[in-house]
């Protein structure tokens, strides 16, 4: 009786992939997988069954050791194949007649996931035994588990290389993104960039053009103011109250100065006269400006000038701004009573510095505040105190015009109401060249003021020039006043003219061109 085939795919084991199993069910050779661990028969393919002639279900789950003549060596074999990974081969003979029947075993591992789950055999029976045939059938099968493994290899490397491509279009795309994304920002920086330049350079329009607009309308009144105070023909308390009030002109022209030197320095539109200078000199003049006000608060100034060399190089009318801002700054922060030492000296570690030190025993600055007291519009609050004044732009100017000659600034204090030291260091020139400077200098004009004078007065702001040649007249002068260069041309050209008195700041070439001194 002929063995019942199973259907294709009705036994299909856990462990064998779907490709392995589409080969060995329709493998024309019999093959049988059994469990590693036990030799439990957990398939056979229909070649199998046909060659037992048994059905499926009277083979799997049944020991592999029934179906064997040769029950030791052949279960032996099964386990050293197993448990080495090795291929292996047995033969077996059945003696019949007539004649002899030769079963032989080819046996190899399974492998799921690199590690062994059983062992496959095929089985082959002939009555006439070839070893050529065995390794026929041996080479036959394995070449076909081969060609599987192959298979599932390019499968795997195809996986990976279509994975690899994504990865990489994903990673072009990310690259992509990330370029467009830093050009979007560097175009934002940059208009951001245009955008805060166009702004700065906006803001120092509009405080130069600002400043100069405050400033203008001030000269003439500040003008009257001082000429009604020095009046002597006004009663004393008439002159005081316009005295007050000249004072109060004078700090208002100067804020506006300040703003006009911080906008002009900022800009890079200050221009320097260096050349030697006597530091002392200078020192002495902003000493002399800031006397009387030293005088009115009680505040005791005390020169110590000891510096051996005191040559420098710099602008004469810069240095003694920054000698009398700090001064001024000394003598506003220091109470009634209190005192100002100015300190000069030649440091013998700076190798050819000149070195002026000016300490007050005034109000101090906090530790915190030492770092920003030359930041544009900064003024420490004093607490219990009221506020000194000022828009906080002095010390920032300072600071600017002594680094732009070179030099440098700093501050200390021990805190608060223990006083402040302001350092200033300026480079030192040779002694010679401050000889040589004095006598290339042109002399100053020796006639005095007193006599009439033929003036021509050059001033755009026409309050201003009004204002001042009313003044000039009052003294005697004769005035001609205009407006432009070009009208101080054609009025010199006209009518001789004693001297040029202006406030235009392209005067002087014109003033040298028509042999004319100019009053400063």
């Amino acid at each position: 009786m002929k063995a019942q085939e199973p259907a294709p795919g009705a036994n299909q084991p856990p462990d064998l992939p779907s490709l392995c199993l589409a080969i060995t069910e329709h493998a024309p050779l019999p093959i049988a997988m059994v469990e590693g661990t036990s030799d439990i028969v957990r398939y056979v393919n229909p070649a199998f069954c046909r060659l037992m002639d048994r059905p499926m279900e009277q083979l799997v789950g049944k020991p592999f050791c029934e179906l064997l003549l040769e029950k030791e060596a052949c279960l032996t074999l099964l386990d050293c194949v197993f448990r080495t990974g090795t291929p292996a081969s047995h033969i077996e003979q059945q003696h019949s007649e007539p004649h002899p029947v030769f079963w032989s075993y080819m046996m190899w591992p399974a492998i799921v996931d690199e590690r062994p789950v059983g062992v496959v055999i095929q089985v082959t029976e002939t009555a006439q035994f070839h070893e050529k045939t065995l390794a026929m059938n041996a080479a036959l099968m394995l070449g076909s588990v081969r060609q599987h493994e192959l298979a599932e290899a390019a499968e795997k490397l195809n996986a990976q290389l279509r994975a690899e491509i994504a990865e990489r279009k994903q990673a072009e795309e990310r690259l992509r993104e990330s370029e467009t994304r830093v050009r979007a920002l560097f175009e934002s920086a940059e208009a951001a960039r245009l955008s805060a330049e166009a702004a700065t350079r906006a803001k120092d329009d509009f405080l130069a053009t600002l400043s100069h607009e405050l400033r203008t309308p001030l000269n003439p009144a500040l003008l009257l103011a001082t000429s009604l105070a020095d009046d002597a023909t006004l009663p004393p308390n008439v002159r005081e109250d316009i005295d007050v009030i000249a004072k109060g002109i004078a700090l208002q022209a100067q804020l506006v100065d300040d703003m006009l030197d911080i906008t002009r320095i900022t800009t890079g539109k200050v221009r320097f006269d260096l050349r030697p200078i006597d530091a002392h000199v200078a020192l002495r003049n902003a000493y002399e400006v800031v006397r009387a006000d030293a005088r009115e608060r009680q505040i005791e100034i005390t020169l110590d000038l000891a510096a051996p060399h005191n040559c420098i190089k710099a602008d004469a009318v810069r240095v003694q701004q920054i000698f009398w801002n700090v001064l001024k700054n000394a003598v506003k922060f220091t109470p009634p009573g209190g005192a100002i030492t100015v300190r000069t000296r030649n440091p013998v570690e700076s190798g050819g510095s000149f070195l002026v030190e000016i300490a007050d025993t005034g109000v101090g600055i906090e530790p915190e505040m030492i770092g920003k007291v030359f930041d544009s519009f900064i003024q420490e609050e004093h607490h219990g105190a009221h506020r000194f004044g000022g828009v906080g732009l002095g010390l920032a100017i300072t600071r600017r015009l002594v680094e732009a000659q070179n030099g440098k600034i700093r501050a200390e204090s021990a805190g608060r109401n223990r006083g402040t030291t302001f350092h200033i260091e300026l480079p030192l020139e040779p002694e010679a060249a401050l000889r040589v400077a004095k006598e290339v200098a042109p002399p100053l004009p020796s006639a005095p003021l007193q006599v009439a004078r033929r003036i021509l007065l050059v001033e755009d702001h026409e309050q201003t020039r009004a204002t001042l040649g009313q003044l000039l007249k009052r003294h005697g002068h004769s005035v001609a006043g205009v407006a432009t260069a070009a009208a101080a041309r054609e009025v010199a050209a006209a009518r001789a003219c004693d001297l040029i008195a202006t406030a235009t700041r392209s005067w002087p070439s014109c003033a040298t061109r028509m042999d004319c001194p100019a009053l400063p």
